[in-house]
């Protein structure tokens, strides 16, 4: 391992998103999206995850140290703050029903019907 090798900060892509490990950045098609830390911690779960679902519960054991709540909204409100500023025209966070979100490894077109939704 070279002297370098241990500066560089670890950096995540997948469909489009980039995540700066070492300056928590986030860039979207190559511009900077600002996001809270709460948010960043999110995506950065679910772009290591991409094209594999990762429940609720795990996302909250993450974030929270403790299980999702079935009635608590939070999550789902940082979820949909990310998808905001992330998806113009893509759908790059899935919500799976009853078990939690995917991030979408490849691009997927969004529906005009999605669109307006």
């Amino acid at each position: 391992m070279g002297r370098g090798s241990a500066l560089k900060p670890e950096v995540l892509e997948a469909n489009g998103v980039r995540l700066n490990a070492g300056t928590r950045e986030v860039f979207f098609d190559g511009a900077p999206v600002e996001v809270t830390s709460i948010e960043y911690d999110i995506l950065e779960v679910l772009v290591r995850s991409a094209g594999r679902v990762v429940s609720r519960d795990d996302l909250a054991r993450f974030l929270y140290n403790r299980q999702a709540n079935p009635l608590e909204r939070a999550l789902d409100v940082h979820v949909s703050h990310l998808r905001k500023k992330l998806e113009r025209g893509r759908n790059l966070i899935r919500t799976v029903r009853g078990v939690g979100y995917l991030f979408a490894a490849e691009d997927e077109p969004v529906l005009k019907e999605e669109q307006s939704a």
